[in-house]
């Protein structure tokens, strides 16, 4: 919304020849009504109010959103409607895991992706048995979740053996 904001408002005539995306914009801006406009030009003087390294972050990020294609910006136009109707703890919570999130290293975040990637695989069984062991899991206490941990399981219950490795021995001539 902000970022948008500002775009509309860069579309005011400043007294020159307008290009056609500028013309758009101005038609755009002419489409908006008192209220909207009012809510926009507050916008855009919130904007001004921010450091120079979060305005380069926002712009950054309306730049990047423009370039997606149309199915991923609905995506992103839906997340947002959906963290919006989110309760003020909820969004401060989910912020804090995304700033959790971001300070992980990037081989941490792919191993928390294949993670969530098999446990979209599991059918509703293990789905179920899964959340049983976690549930319990978070109940433990550190000293049973280091001892469960020593016994080869975790959250997701005990982990399957390997096999030895094999021990032939080379051909000997």
């Amino acid at each position: 919304m902000l970022a948008g904001a500002l775009f509309l408002l860069a579309a005011v005539p400043r007294g020159r020849a307008q290009t056609a995306p500028e013309r758009s914009q101005v038609d755009e801006w002419n489409r908006l009504t008192p209220e909207q406009k009012e809510a926009l030009r507050k916008r855009l003087q919130e904007f001004k109010q921010l450091s120079p390294d979060q305005q380069r972050e926002i712009l950054g990020n309306l730049d990047q959103f423009r370039r997606m294609d149309p199915r991923e910006r609905k995506l992103v136009l839906d997340n947002y409607s959906s963290f919006r109707q989110l309760s003020p703890a909820e969004q401060e919570n989910l912020h804090r895991n995304f700033e959790r999130w971001k300070r992980l290293p990037p081989d941490r975040r792919d191993q928390l992706r294949r993670n969530y990637q098999r446990y979209l695989r599991m059918n509703p069984d293990e789905r179920r048995r899964f959340q049983e062991n976690y549930r319990r899991w978070t109940k433990m206490t550190p000293e049973e979740r280091a001892e469960q941990r020593r016994l080869g399981g975790g959250p997701q219950g005990p982990r399957a053996k390997k096999p030895p490795p094999s021990r032939k021995r080379p051909d000997r001539p």
